[in-house]
């Protein structure tokens, strides 16, 4: 990852080009929400999308075999 630690599917992290590493997020989807840090450069800005969640965090806001959905982000000071 960009802040030089191997990436680990199970940690609370993302990838954003948004914010920068190191940054705590609130991210939301409907009534559930995952607190993130972002530990990566991504995703492609070609895709349009603001932030990649990693595997747990995509779990703990949907079923993983939905793919993408619509989260609310707030940054965490």
């Amino acid at each position: 990852m960009a802040n030089g630690q191997p990436f680990n599917p199970r940690a609370l992290t993302a990838a954003s080009y948004r914010y920068p590493l190191g940054t705590r997020l609130l991210v939301s989807h409907g009534q559930k929400n995952v607190y993130v840090f972002v530990t990566d450069r991504g995703p492609a800005k070609r895709l349009g999308r603001d932030i990649d969640l990693s595997e747990e965090a995509f779990k703990q806001l949907s079923n993983l075999g939905v793919g993408v959905i619509t989260v609310n982000i707030k940054q965490i000071k």
